[in-house]
């Protein structure tokens, strides 16, 4: 079990979830 590609994919995971926030922000301001 490597620690760094652990890490990586919790940071993937993080980064996507971030994304998937802002997309749902600008869709719910887009009238």
């Amino acid at each position: 079990m490597k620690t760094g590609h652990f890490t990586e994919l919790l940071l993937l995971i993080a980064i996507h979830q971030e994304m998937a926030n802002t997309f749902k922000l600008l869709v719910s301001t887009t009238p």
